[in-house]
């Protein structure tokens, strides 16, 4: 028996296909390109597999899709992977002892955000089982992504429960911070989002921010949340830095560098502003401003800010 469900996803637009009979099903297979985010391919019963997941709880499979070659989008991995699996939770909460949340990684995510999904399945007391990419499980009674809608995350569920469980209430923002592009341009040459950084960067160093890559500045997830915390002011070209935003405290400053980003829409590309981050300050109430960074040329973005006296005045805290 399969159907398109009745899972509610009345937060976000998702079409779920229920599947109520056991079968043999691969997580994420060869040839499913990145950004399909939640593709499974059923296999014929007489395949072996590597876990039996049958049981009559209701299942819901839940994939982390969004990488760049050996490399990972975290800002995808929060908005579209914890985003979605919260939400998930907070609308099954009444019934949470018969739902099992399927949560599949890439062998390199794992390690990254091990601890944190670890203490946060216990501190939910939650039904998880997680699984590495290209597994193949038998499986009944589950629930899987047919038909994937972005949505910005639209309520304060996810940093809510990171505030309860894992941030420390008692500090006061007071890092500025500058989140520069250059792993990500040497690890992602796909999209150039930026030329001349440097010049970018040493504007911002001397104004008193640090300039740190992110996420590969922490040892771990729960390190990265925790120094976005203490931040006061963030400042990052149009790209998954600035979802750190989702762990600022209200009323600290969001200033993105917006910047036109590679989309893709039956295989085709195009260039657009998102308006993501823009969402995000505005269910967190954080001050949020934006420049555009229209020719990508790190020395206009630096003349742009020194001739304008307000974003001077905001960048440096004078207000």
């Amino acid at each position: 028996m399969h159907d398109v469900s009745s899972l509610d996803c009345s937060d976000f637009f998702d079409q779920y296909s229920h599947i109520i009979d056991s079968k043999i099903v691969e997580l994420n297979p060869a040839g499913y390109k990145p950004f399909s985010l939640g593709k499974i391919k059923i296999l014929d019963n007489n395949i072996n597999y590597d876990i039996d997941l049958n049981s009559e709880r209701k299942k819901i499979i839940i994939l982390n899709n969004i990488p760049f070659g050996k490399k990972f989008s975290y800002g995808h991995f929060l908005e579209d992977f914890l985003g979605r699996f919260i939400l998930l939770y907070k609308q099954h909460e009444q019934e949470i002892e018969n739902v099992e949340f399927i949560l599949c990684f890439k062998k390199y995510e794992w390690e990254y955000y091990e601890s944190f999904l670890t203490k946060l399945i216990n501190y939910l007391k939650l039904n998880v089982i997680f699984i590495h990419e290209d597994s193949i499980i038998k499986i009944n009674n589950f629930y899987y992504v047919k038909n994937y809608f972005y949505q910005p995350i639209k309520n304060n569920f996810l940093y809510d429960i990171i505030k309860k469980y894992f941030l420390n209430n008692e500090i006061k923002p007071f890092r500025k911070t500058y989140i520069n592009m250059y792993y990500d341009s040497k690890e992602h040459p796909l999209e150039l989002r930026i030329n001349n950084e440097n010049q970018l960067e040493n504007l911002f160093i001397n104004m008193g921010y640090e300039s740190i890559y992110a996420p590969e500045k922490f040892k771990n997830f729960e390190e990265q949340i925790n120094y976005f915390n203490e931040v006061k002011t963030l400042v990052a070209i149009s790209s998954s830095g600035l979802a750190n935003s989702l762990f600022m405290q209200p009323e600290t400053t969001l200033f993105e560098l917006q910047t036109n980003i590679t989309t893709y829409n039956n295989d085709k590309e195009k260039l657009e502003i998102h308006n993501f981050w823009k969402n995000i300050a505005n269910i967190k109430d954080l001050f949020y401003c934006c420049i555009s960074n229209v020719d990508l040329q790190g020395e206009n973005l630096v003349k742009k800010i020194l001739n304008n006296k307000s974003i001077m005045s905001i960048l440096n805290e004078n207000y």
